[in-house]
């Protein structure tokens, strides 16, 4: 049997009203998605995130939803602000999926 992973879903509504726990329930699952929240909202919270989590083996973030519904099209701020949390993370392993949008 695979050891289980402790996996921490970053987001907004998509990411909290989805059941992560029943799509991976070999793994120990901690959903922080916040309905309604821009990348700025997920950025202004990460310290106190990674503060408080206990050594996570997957980090997932999915933000920029409400950004592009509230025509905030500034993708090249958000990205530059990834890029820092990407360096935030002192080598734990978070590498960026699907950031090239086409807008």
């Amino acid at each position: 049997m695979k050891e289980a992973r402790g996996i921490v879903f970053l987001g907004d509504s998509l990411t909290e009203f989805f059941d992560w726990q029943q799509r991976f329930p070999e793994h120990r699952v901690m959903n922080l998605g916040i309905a309604g929240e821009t990348v700025d909202g997920l950025l202004g919270r990460m310290d106190r995130v990674l503060l408080a989590l206990h050594d996570p083996d997957l980090i997932f973030v999915m933000s920029g939803i409400n950004n592009i519904a509230m025509e905030d099209r500034e993708i090249a701020s958000h990205e530059s602000q990834c890029t820092r949390m990407e360096m935030k993370e002192d080598g734990r392993g978070i590498a960026p999926v699907g950031r090239n949008a086409p807008w």
